[in-house]
């Protein structure tokens, strides 16, 4: 069972999710509606008005482009691209700090590669994300990042 504030409704990736405060952790929490269940206003829902904090706008709180989810740490990335991806990448704004720099490490690449770095608290998507390129992707920091990916790319069947 879990009392929360709900904040605000959020669509994202053909998900509707929840962004509340959440009494029994005493954090902010997004939940995802699909997986909710037994879902009811109680007695200090029907008594108790509640105003959004000062502080809050969910857009500040997700400072990257790859929707709502989030975590509490930000993380610095740097992605090499290549390819459709690079020149894709070069038009959106993807997180805090963002710079583009040519890639003239790669040596096996198209000649077009890039380094995409930036900070944001979106690992998971940004896994995702990466690995969704396939080939004209690979993570070069975090390290988190780093070892997730590889752990993908040895499970994959040939």
């Amino acid at each position: 069972l879990r009392a929360v504030q709900p904040w605000q409704l959020i669509f994202d990736s053909g998900n509707w999710n929840l962004y509340a405060y959440d009494y029994r952790t005493k954090e902010r929490r997004l939940f995802t509606l699909s997986e909710m269940r037994n879902v009811e206003l109680n007695d200090a829902n029907k008594k108790h008005e509640f105003t959004l904090p000062d502080d809050y706008d969910f857009r500040l709180l997700t400072n990257g482009a790859f929707g709502c989810y989030q975590e509490s740490e930000s993380l610095s990335y740097r992605i090499h691209l290549e390819g459709y991806a690079a020149r894709f990448a070069r038009n959106r704004i993807w997180g805090k700090n963002q710079k583009i720099e040519k890639d003239s490490e790669n040596p096996g690449g198209k000649g077009d590669g890039i380094i995409l770095s930036f900070d944001s608290t979106q690992f998971e998507p940004i896994l995702r994300w990466v690995w969704g390129w396939a080939e004209e992707a690979y993570p070069i920091e975090p390290e988190r990042l780093v070892s997730r990916w590889n752990e993908r790319r040895r499970s994959m069947k040939p």
